[in-house]
């Protein structure tokens, strides 16, 4: 159980996780149909008694089986159904037919419409014990009752109820608290301020460009100063773990202990890697009969819909189909597909993953450990491409210090996390009080970790590895990381439109954190190539540290050059030292060639604040290739 979620500074103030209403489990066809929709797993009652199951004998089952899958159901403390379902014994359709004769009523198959107003229920929700108080307890308002899998009640549910799932995916934020979405423009304040910075700055080189120049050094140099250090604390946090550090004991928790999970998997034109998708995902080390595996998907995106529908998917996944509205974004999806989710955890992942088979027993073991505290568990992510190609190398590189280095760092601390893309996992119950992702952001994970510590919440990081693909071509790298540096944009101008409550509800460390790493990654990331072109000058006109020069003025040139080189060698040596534990000396030649991979990003920073101004929340789609091996590739 999950405490109340409040801001670590104001207990009261629950704003910002009030729980919303999911649309879920009453929905209306007509004036006069119902249907009761599944209740998530925590939500049912799984014992059953022996012999609640005999009815399926003579449907292609014999009685041994039926032993079997109740002996192991009370293992996996779950319904017998759940066991046979999930193992293929039995097909839904099949299965709901049965209980459907046996509780006397009749079963719709699909294309088949109710005649006239009828309660449908999901037949594979419950036991049949509880199914037949269901039934009765309709049937004593006069009501006629139907049985349905869960995929014919989706082809018969009425327009209206999928417009209010999507009305709640894409609003559901902004409703809860308009001041934490991005589909509202910057405020007044902040592009006033902006603006003025500009204006000074004009105006001071006009007049005294010298004292100008001073000056703009000064307030530059100082808050780099300050993420400098935090860069190297970062890795003396690396070094001070040793090689060993990261190792996380396997403690097999008791199968009847593990939790429902689902896994969703938004995707959007990724017919090439579902074969991958699908033999990843069918590795998860995790009880069938307790994972439900979401494929979800976008109503546009009518190729991958079809490649899915002719795949034999494991019983365990199913499909979920997002309405096409705007803005076409993966948290929007994300969101639609959560009000549908029928576990207590949530894993995100994306379509290009492998996944460590262990990962969510893992995930539930780092909960356990952590605590109620603890509402995300964050896994390491790295590059199955790295030798593809020089950016593919420079990605892995990145990634390695950002998921081996930085994030363990900020957890271990109770900073604010900023999540990566995938890989993540929740406690359900704080997802549906915070109001979900925000689908107005493009980053929604980032954004999503900061806000998870404006409501007191802990995130906690494990080394359990997912690989991903990373963008081999210089084009298609330049719109994901676009995109991820306008969502980053987005995120800290969200967060920074009320400074004082946001100081309030972090504290002071958590403030100047956020301000070290959000803020300075977007300064740096824009001034980086100005700063070596000022050097440039400075060393070509002769005026670098002239004797001439103000004794002030050579001290914040020294603190530049400080910042550089200070910055330069933590940040390099963190990616050394973390891609050397986990790949060994391959990428570290690669180290050296670090600062013009940064001139790249500078790029799509400055491309991205363009797009902010232009398209705010148009989403870059990368594209993904199948994998050539089946293994990851180290």
């Amino acid at each position: 159980m999950v405490p109340p979620i409040t801001t670590r500074r104001q207990p009261a103030i629950q704003m910002k996780c009030t729980p919303y209403v999911r649309t879920t489990p009453v929905a209306r066809f007509t004036d006069d149909i119902d249907y009761l929709g599944a209740p998530r797993r925590g939500d049912r009652e799984p014992p059953f008694h022996d012999g609640d199951y005999a009815f399926l004998l003579g449907s292609g089952i014999d009685g041994a089986a039926i032993a079997r899958a109740e002996d192991f159901a009370r293992q996996l403390n779950v319904g017998a159904h759940e066991i046979l379902l999930s193992g293929g014994a039995i097909g839904s359709q099949s299965y709901v037919a049965a209980v459907a004769a046996h509780l006397g009523v009749p079963a719709l198959w699909p294309g088949q419409p109710p005649l006239g107003p009828t309660a449908i229920v999901d037949g594979t929700a419950n036991g049949p014990r509880i199914l037949r108080a269901l039934v009765r307890d309709h049937q004593a308002r006069g009501r006629k009752v139907a049985l349905a899998t869960p995929d014919v009640i989706d082809s018969l549910e009425a327009e209206e109820v999928r417009g209010a799932r999507l009305k709640q995916a894409v609003g559901g934020l902004r409703r809860l608290d308009p001041d934490l979405s991005a589909a509202g423009p910057i405020r007044l304040w902040q592009l006033a301020t902006v603006l003025g910075i500009i204006g000074l700055i004009i105006g001071g080189i006009a007049v005294a460009p010298s004292a100008t120049r001073a000056v703009l050094m000064a307030c530059v140099g100082v808050p780099f100063l300050l993420v400098v250090l935090f860069r190297v604390v970062v890795l003396l946090t690396v070094i001070a773990r040793g090689p060993g550090g990261a190792s996380q004991h396997a403690r097999r928790i008791d199968e009847g202990d593990l939790p429902a999970y689902s896994v969703m998997v938004p995707m959007f034109r990724e017919s090439a890697v579902l074969p991958d998708l699908v033999e990843a995902l069918s590795r998860l080390d995790y009880p069938a009969a307790k994972l439900d595996c979401m494929l979800v998907l976008e109503s546009s995106d009518r190729e991958t819909i079809a490649v899915v529908r002719s795949m034999m998917l494991p019983p365990f996944m199913r499909i979920v189909v997002v309405p096409d509205c705007l803005p076409r974004t993966k948290p929007k999806a994300l969101n639609y597909a959560l009000q549908l989710a029928r576990g207590d955890y949530i894993a995100v992942f994306d379509a290009e993953d492998v996944p460590d088979p262990q990962q969510l027993r893992k995930a539930v073991q780092a909960f356990a450990e952590g605590g109620p505290e603890v509402v995300c568990v964050q896994a390491n992510l790295a590059i199955h491409n790295a030798r593809s190609s020089w950016l593919t190398r420079q990605f892995a590189l990145e990634y390695s210090a950002l998921f081996a280095g930085l994030l363990p760092a900020l957890a271990r601390f109770r900073l604010p996390v900023p999540l990566g893309g995938t890989s993540n996992h929740f406690r359900r119950s704080f997802l549906d009080a915070a109001g979900g992702w925000d689908a107005y952001n493009v980053t929604e994970d980032a954004d999503l970790g900061i806000r998870i510590a404006r409501c007191g919440g802990q995130i906690a990081t494990i080394p359990s590895v997912t690989w991903e693909e990373a963008p081999r071509r210089l084009r298609p790298w330049i719109g994901q990381r676009t995109r991820w540096l306008k969502g980053w944009m987005q995120t800290y101008l969200v967060h920074m439109r009320h400074p004082a409550e946001l100081w309030r509800e972090l504290g002071t460390a958590s403030f100047m954190a956020f301000q070290a790493l959000m803020g300075g990654v977007l300064l740096s990331s824009l001034l980086h190539p100005v700063f070596y072109v000022w050097m440039a000058w400075e060393l070509w006109s002769g005026e670098f540290l002239s004797a001439s020069a103000a004794p002030l003025e050579q001290g914040i040139l020294l603190l530049a050059c400080f910042n550089l080189v200070a910055g330069f060698i933590s940040a390099m040596a963190t990616a050394a030292i973390t891609s050397g534990r986990m790949r060994g000396s391959f990428l570290l030649p690669h180290v050296l060639l670090m600062p013009i991979y940064w001139l790249l990003v500078s790029w799509a920073a400055w491309r991205a604040m363009i797009q902010l101004g232009t398209a705010p929340h148009f989403w870059e789609k990368t594209e993904h290739k199948a994998r050539r091996r089946r293994k990851p590739a180290r």
